[in-house]
Parts: C-alpha cells; structure tokens; sequence
C-alpha cells in the first residue's frame, strides 16, 4: 500500500500544531505494523491545545511504550536555547488494546543510566527516575493533557476527582490579555491633567508587580472606538497608537494571573484593568463567586496544578504557565466563608505577593489554604503532601536559576 493510501484511512491531525506534529504523522504512515519509532522532541505539544487532540489521535493510531522527560538537558543552550526536549518511543500503526504506557521523568542523564526504559524497580529504587505506568484504556490518558500525567499520583487524582464533584455551575471563561506593541501604551505623567486622560484604561504590566488586589497601574492604553478624531490626532502627535478593542467580543478580566511565573499570585482586578499577554479570569457574574475564584487561585492547591502543568522553559526560574493549562481544571467553588474571606482581601490588599516559598508561610496564604482544604476535606497527611510538593517543585525551578546565574557569572 503505498503512502497515498494509507493516509486516506487515517484521521486528520490537528490544526494549528508545530511542525513536529507532521513528522509524527508522517510515520506512522511510512511504518509497518511492527515498526518501531523513536523521537526527539520539544514536550510542547503534551501541554498545549493542539496537543491533546493529537493525544488522542495516538491512542487511536499507535501503540505508545514510552514518553520520557528529564530535568537533564542534553542540548547546548547555545544550539537549542530554553527548549526542553522529550523522547518518545511507539510501535506500528493500529490501536492498542492492552498494555501500559510508561510516563518516565529521568533525573540523570540518561547515557549513565544502565538499564531498560521500563525497568521500574532499578530506576524508582535507585532515584534514577519516576515512573508513572497507566492502562492504554485507562480513561485519564482521554482526561487530562499529558503533561500532567508526569505527577499523577493516587493523592493528585484524588484530588481532581473531588474538584469535579465539589465545582460550582459557572460561565467562567479563561483567556489572555491583550497582545500589543510599546507605541499602543502609555504612562499616565504624559497625559495626566489633560480632558483625554478621562479615557485613559489602565492596562496590567510587569512594571506593576504582583499584587493581589489591582488598585492602579503604571500605564494606560487608549480604545480606539470610544476616542474622537481630535484625541486621535493628539495621541498620534505623541506617538501613541491606540488599541482597537471590542467591547462585545473582548471583555475586561475579572481576575488576572501571570503567564510567565515567577511569583504565584491572582490579582483582583478592582480597576477594569486589561492586561498584557497575562491570564484572564471573565464572566464572574458577581463580587461572592469572584472573590470565591480568587482564593481558590491563590491557594497552594492552585499553585501546584499550574506548576504541574505548565512549563519550566523561561529560564530564570520562571515557569510558564498558559491560559490553557488552567482551562483543564476545575476552578469555581462555594466556599461558603465570605466572611473569612472578605477579611483576607481586607489583609492581602494592603501588600504584594512575596517570594512563593515565603508567601506559603504567610498567615493570609495558610488561612487560604484552611479555606480551600476544610472544602476539598483534606486530611493533614494530604494537605501536608500537596504543600510538600508545590514547595519542592519551586525549589527546583529557583535552584536551577540560581545555578545558571552562577554559570554566567
């Protein structure tokens, strides 16, 4: 059967997705039903949008023995800078029925390292790697995007599981901030005093840290619909270009998360701010359910899903964690503590947020956290685990930028 043929009786790929996606498709198509293929890629498409569809196109065209990851990078950065790589083994081209798919995260370097990919007991005993073995029928593989799959545990499912049971009915929608150039921002000394300033939007940037409630912002941005040809001339005259922005199809964010993380904090957008590029919290329906998203979102539970699912590929310690990594979790809650709450905003409004490791330490964060365990009914093993391991995992990713800050020194 030559290749023409055999795509006919194939699904199609995703839209939308990188190039690598074409030459895993390409594959399957070129090999036989014992045929063995092994890649070295970008783990990109284990977390993003196109990727979980082509998740499942996999399971429906492949039989998948390993997907491995490591904290070990094997690329100069020179060559290949910020880009963190995967392998991934699959056999023939016909669905699987039986057997597992090992989910296997190395923490050496994989040359030292003498054993199969599936020896489980010499890589788990040894702390060469952790292993995470799932049924090609397990339903979990169809659930979740794979990057999460990494640190699935029995206490991580249990979890999500009482997410899904616990979550409110909602409209919320998650999205990301506007997408604009330096000449559509402005800072507000520049216009300051002037009629036109009245229009002025407070617009979210890095330059206004990390709060937990947005009460102003260092620079503004100008409606391109809402302005007269008088004001457009001035700003034009000033080298400002406003930003056309549907009030219909572009709503103001409730709340607002960064996308580039390097603290954890969810802002509660008090100004009708817009933000730049960060992720965007819309149609809260009113100030209980919003604030009951807000804490939830500054609680370690949240923090530790957005560290496991997003990607540690910024450099500088940063973690990147996109509007689609949150999408695949439950976020709204009755919590039924407004009065507790409403005294943690009283509190987190009056600062920022610290250093993660030193915010989990706080008494506003540890009275989040009592809120959202009391509901979830956590025990103290689990709720001491759930800490344990967001504390761990950003450990790991500052003593890596603390390590690249040494080597560049």
């Amino acid at each position: 059967m030559c290749i023409r043929d055999r795509a006919k009786s194939k699904p199609e790929i995703p839209l939308g997705s990188d190039l690598l996606i074409y030459f895993y498709y390409l594959s399957l198509l070129l090999i036989n039903k014992d045929g063995i293929v092994t890649f070295i890629t970008q783990n990109s498409w284990l977390s993003s949008d196109y990727g979980k569809p082509f998740q499942d196109f996999l399971l429906n065209n492949t039989t998948i023995k390993l997907i491995a990851d490591s904290i070990y990078k094997y690329f100069d950065e020179k060559d290949a800078p910020q880009i963190n790589t995967i392998i991934t083994i699959f056999k023939g081209n016909k669905k699987a029925t039986t057997g597992r798919i090992y989910f296997n995260r190395y923490f050496e370097d994989l040359s030292k390292i003498n054993c199969q990919y599936v020896d489980v007991e010499n890589l788990t005993k040894n702390n060469l790697a952790n292993v995470k073995r799932y049924n090609v029928l397990d339903k979990i593989l169809l659930e979740y995007k794979w990057g999460v799959l990494f640190e699935m545990d029995n206490l991580l499912l249990k979890l999500l599981n009482k997410m899904k049971i616990k979550q409110a009915k909602d409209n919320v929608s998650i999205g990301q901030g506007l997408n604009i150039s330096k000449d559509n921002i402005v800072k507000f000394n520049l216009i300051e005093g002037m009629a036109i300033s009245k229009k002025a939007i407070p617009f979210l940037t890095n330059y206004d840290g990390s709060p937990f409630i947005l009460k102003k912002t260092q620079n503004y941005i100008f409606n391109s619909t809402t302005i007269t040809e008088n004001e457009r001339k001035f700003l034009n005259s000033k080298k400002i270009k406003p930003v056309k922005i549907n009030s219909i199809s572009r709503k103001v964010p409730d709340l607002i998360l960064p996308r580039g993380v390097g603290k954890h904090f969810c802002t509660y957008n008090n100004i009708w701010a817009y933000s730049d590029s960060y992720v965007e919290i819309y149609n809260t329906a009113n100030d209980t359910i919003k604030k009951n998203i807000w804490i939830f979102l500054n609680s370690s539970i949240a923090w530790f899903l957005r560290e496991i699912a997003g990607r540690k590929n910024l450099g500088g310690g940063m973690l990147k964690a996109e509007a689609t990594d949150l999408k695949q979790f439950p976020i709204c809650f009755d919590f039924k503590s407004e009065r507790m709450i409403n005294k943690i905003y009283d509190d987190l409004s009056k600062r920022e947020s610290e250093n993660s490791l030193l915010e989990i330490e706080s008494n506003e964060h540890k009275a989040i956290d009592k809120i959202v365990f009391d509901f979830l009914e956590l025990n103290e093993e689990e709720r001491t685990k759930i800490i344990g391991k967001l504390k761990k995992l950003i450990a790991f990713r500052e003593q890596k930028s603390q390590n690249k800050k040494r080597g560049n020194l």
